[in-house]
């Protein structure tokens, strides 16, 4: 069995057009950007930020250096996935990622930050980060999701009592006030920092 050889491209496990808005109102949202070497995506109430180098697979500092300050649509980033071989090009001011095949080629071309006038979100991030969290507590992905669809919800809220005690799960909804759930926090040795 050959070995198979890793070529540049985006990692599929960063899903990161989930993260982007679908409201055709808010444009710039739905776009993936690189900025500050990191990949930024948010529909205005989730944000998701992952490191470029964490991101990709492969892709040269050259490559990484031109993406800075520029954005692809979600369905594009969505798209982009599928291809196990990228190149970022660029061509004057313009940005493309091109998926080669065979004797043809897939080209994206990208959007400039400022064209669509998109948040700066690092500072966000920044702000947050200058204060201290008042708990720090690791939550399972599949054990809340398993827990909202075993109530039949979508939107919930989240009560925390301590880092080492129950999380109160429960609808956003005031007429399913008899609907609860429970998720105990998830225990690391020594600190709960991530």
């Amino acid at each position: 069995m050959k070995n198979k050889i890793e070529k540049p491209r985006f990692l599929k496990e960063y899903q990161l057009w989930k993260a982007c808005s679908k409201n055709d109102n808010r444009e710039p949202l739905q776009y993936v950007c690189f900025e500050h070497g990191y990949a930024y995506a948010s529909n205005g109430h989730i944000l998701a930020r992952v490191n470029i180098n964490t991101l990709t697979s492969m892709l040269s500092d050259e490559e990484k250096a031109l993406l800075n300050g520029y954005c692809i649509h979600a369905d594009a980033y969505k798209v982009l996935l599928r291809y196990d071989y990228i190149k970022i090009v660029t061509d004057g001011d313009d940005v493309s990622v091109v998926c080669p095949l065979y004797r043809n080629s897939i080209t994206i071309k990208l959007v400039s930050k400022k064209t669509l006038k998109w948040p700066d979100f690092e500072k966000v991030l920044q702000a947050e980060g200058a204060s201290h969290p008042i708990e720090k507590i690791g939550i399972e992905k599949t054990f809340l999701n398993n827990l909202t669809d075993a109530i039949g919800m979508k939107r919930i809220k989240m009560d925390f009592y301590s880092e080492s005690s129950k999380i109160i799960v429960s609808p956003i909804n005031e007429d399913y006030l008899d609907i609860k759930g429970l998720i105990m926090p998830i225990m690391t040795t020594g600190t709960m920092d991530f």
